[in-house]
């Protein structure tokens, strides 16, 4: 087992991988059942709900979650764009900005 796929396994287990994501960059992600969405809502309606990580100036990669922005940054190397991720610090789900 390679140093990533296990640091991302780690973070599975822990809760702070994205929502739905595969452990390995390699492996395509499976649809996300009703049960692993974070609302019952619709994805349009979702979307507008959810906010946005604040990116790190200097720092690609790295965000500051909008629920606790003086907690610490969280690495989100590898996530696509809007792709759900889940707050370390809180639990909460939030979306990658903008490089």
């Amino acid at each position: 087992m390679n140093l990533r796929r296990a640091a991302s396994a780690t973070l599975l287990a822990a809760g702070w991988l994205a929502v739905g994501a595969a452990v390995s960059a390699g492996e395509p992600t499976p649809s996300p059942s009703p049960s692993q969405t974070a609302t019952g809502k619709s994805p349009a309606d979702k979307s507008a709900d959810v906010p946005f990580g604040i990116p790190v100036p200097g720092k690609p990669g790295y965000v500051r979650s909008p629920y606790a922005p003086d907690a610490g940054f969280v690495d989100l190397t590898g996530f696509h764009l809007g792709q759900e991720v889940r707050c370390p610090y809180t639990g909460k789900i939030f979306l990658v900005p903008f490089p």
